[in-house]
């Protein structure tokens, strides 16, 4: 006890606890964060552009984006499958996660783009017009298995995204305040 002037003593109380509920206040921001980044990207994947169909069906856009830009819709099934994982300690971190699940692979290729070789497994293939002329009756042709290069451009969506909102983000986890945008 000091021997001069008035004083308060002030305690915490239960370290654990308030460490609990601090840890709860950021994860709440945080899923607040991770809700409002999984919006963005939606929003910047969501232009739309006319599209064609392939003689066996497969739509294709008409007017892709540029390579450096985000990717305009074909099908939709990017944009519905944006998802946003609450958060979760991992280690001595908490982390959200937001991004494209594995079942939409061309996700990765558009964020980061791809050099490389593909294997394509054999198939068939229906052909109803050749050389421009529809033929009588449709043929099934057998196509064996190869190889193909693709080279896709860079279509980032995700880290664009966060880049471009990094100063909301970061508002959002220290206020949990999402007013304003």
């Amino acid at each position: 006890m000091a021997d001069e002037g008035a004083f308060v003593d002030l305690q915490l109380g239960d370290m654990s606890k308030i460490q609990r509920n601090v840890e709860d206040y950021v994860k709440q921001n945080l899923n607040r964060a991770g809700a409002f980044l999984r919006r963005k990207v939606m929003d910047k994947v969501s232009r739309t552009q006319p599209v064609a169909f392939t003689t066996t069906g497969k739509p294709y856009g008409l007017d892709p984006s540029q390579p450096g830009t985000p990717p305009k819709q074909v099908t939709g099934t990017l944009h519905r499958n944006i998802i946003f994982k609450p958060a979760e300690r991992e280690g001595n971190f908490l982390v959200v996660y937001v991004g494209v699940p594995k079942h939409v692979p061309y996700g990765p290729l558009l964020e980061f783009g791809f050099d490389g070789v593909v294997t394509i497994p054999s198939h068939t293939r229906r052909v109803e017009v050749v050389y421009g002329k529809r033929l009588p009756q449709p043929v099934d042709i057998f196509i064996p298995a190869h190889t193909r290069r693709i080279r896709i451009e860079a279509r980032p969506f995700l880290r664009s995204t966060v880049h471009g909102h990094r100063l909301d983000l970061l508002r959002i986890v220290a206020t949990g305040r999402m007013t304003g945008f």
